[in-house]
């Protein structure tokens, strides 16, 4: 039908002005999908299938600050504490705030900017970098500003958010966000992986 080469059309162009290897689309009016495919292949040149899992990236953030606002709701945090009180040899732990690590003010450099973390990551792109490491790699470099004074995107801080909100809920993150944030939305099957 026409509709259905009009999406794949859509696809297509937007694969190729984007350099995507793999695209997963679903379309609803409703209940009712309207068009679901797969285009191009996986990493590991699989063809791609509707039912293949994908990586959220960023959006995972948003469920970051959701667990930390629902504790802020719940009167366990605010979010002006300081991160002294779960991570006291952070630099600068006195003065950088929960508020300051959800949106990206602490001054913290990102891990992933460091070359030594880039290099790392080349040679072996299915390591599983453990928290330290990453914040290893983030502390090796200088902090980019004070605390609270300009705005830098740094995974480092949600990093560090995600260790902190475990420790605020008594329980492992990918738990947390499953009872508190990903369940009552209704994300059955998103889950939290630490593997590449």
């Amino acid at each position: 039908p026409y509709e259905d080469l009009q999406h794949r059309t859509a696809v297509r162009d937007a694969m190729a002005k984007d350099h995507l290897r793999a695209v997963i689309v679903k379309v609803t009016r409703g209940n009712k999908v309207l068009f679901r495919r797969a285009f191009g292949t996986s990493m590991n040149n699989v063809p791609a299938t509707a039912d293949m899992n994908f990586r959220n990236g960023a959006v995972a953030f948003a469920y970051l600050g959701t667990l930390l606002m629902r504790f802020v709701d719940e009167g366990v945090v605010r979010l002006d504490d300081t991160v002294d009180r779960w991570m006291p040899t952070l630099p600068e732990a006195d003065k950088v705030t929960l508020k300051m690590l959800a949106n990206q003010t602490t001054g913290y450099s990102d891990f992933e900017t460091d070359p030594a973390w880039n290099a790392a990551w080349n040679a072996d792109q299915f390591h599983v970098f453990t928290f330290r490491e990453r914040l290893d790699y983030a502390l090796s470099q200088p902090q980019q500003f004070a605390p609270g004074t300009n705005w830098s995107y740094a995974h480092t801080n949600f990093m560090i958010l995600g260790n902190i909100l475990a420790k605020i809920g008594g329980k492992p993150l990918a738990t947390l966000l499953r009872q508190k944030v990903l369940g009552p939305m209704g994300l059955d099957h998103t889950v939290a992986t630490t593997t590449s």
